[in-house]
């Protein structure tokens, strides 16, 4: 797992301009929000900052990830939610 994670933040450090580096953000915040493991939650809640502060996103693509965020205020577990509340925290 951490080999996983350190990997995702070495290429988001170097900003490789990847469709593929989009989708696989997707499922990071997927993993922030559905993963009862905390190092888990932390680690992608790490790696999808970096995402949303360094890479260039258009409209369309700031919006989806910041629908996904709103939307999972409502997640049923709540360390999902106190994920996204974190993050949406080091965002501001």
């Amino acid at each position: 797992r951490a080999t996983t994670f350190s990997l995702l933040k070495a290429i988001t450090a170097k900003k490789v301009m990847l469709p593929e580096v989009y989708d696989m953000v997707t499922r990071v915040g997927e993993h922030m929000v559905q993963s009862q493991q905390p190092p888990v939650r932390q680690l992608c809640s790490q790696v999808f900052l970096q995402f949303l502060l360094d890479y260039p996103l258009g409209t369309r693509r700031l919006t989806q990830h910041l629908d996904f965020l709103t939307r999972n205020l409502g997640y049923e577990h709540s360390s999902g939610r106190e994920a996204v509340l974190d993050l949406l925290l080091m965002l501001m």
